[in-house]
């Protein structure tokens, strides 16, 4: 039915500030960033009165979009990662220890330090959870030496 995934996206607060996050803190590539008023996003989207600006940041071949929505404004929700309908995105790093390291001196908010892996098909690797301005989890996964495949959490 799908032949591969072209993006993940989240919806952010401010997109200037999730910008400098994940372009400036965590390295990734801005692509694209747009103003869309109406247009077909409209119509995709479902709200008429659309106003938004978006961005798509890219690691590696993968992307994240980050939309700020002008019009209509939502309103934050609790994204703790055990409210159904929270997600969130997992990023392969080669030394999670010394990428922890530069994020925590960076200011960036974890959940604790990297845990080790000691059970399943990622046993011997390292994760940890960082969170971006507006509270999404971000999971970092260092994968063990001869991992046959990535399974995340």
């Amino acid at each position: 039915m799908f032949t591969s995934i072209h993006h993940t996206s989240f919806t952010v607060s401010d997109i200037d500030r999730s910008i400098a996050f994940y372009r400036d803190v965590l390295g990734m590539e801005l692509v694209v960033e747009r103003e869309v008023a109406g247009d077909y996003l409209a119509d995709l989207m479902g709200y008429a009165d659309l106003h938004l600006r978006l961005v798509f940041l890219r690691t590696g071949t993968n992307q994240v979009e980050l939309i700020q929505y002008l019009r209509p404004q939502g309103r934050p929700v609790d994204p703790a990662k055990c409210n159904p309908g929270t997600a969130h995105i997992c990023f392969l790093v080669d030394d999670l220890q010394a990428v922890y390291r530069q994020l925590v001196a960076k200011g960036v908010r974890t959940e604790g330090s990297p845990v080790p892996i000691v059970k399943g098909p990622n046993k011997g690797g390292y994760a940890v959870f960082i969170y971006d301005p507006d509270g999404i989890a971000l999971e970092l996964l260092q994968l063990p030496k001869q991992a046959p495949q990535a399974v995340s959490s």
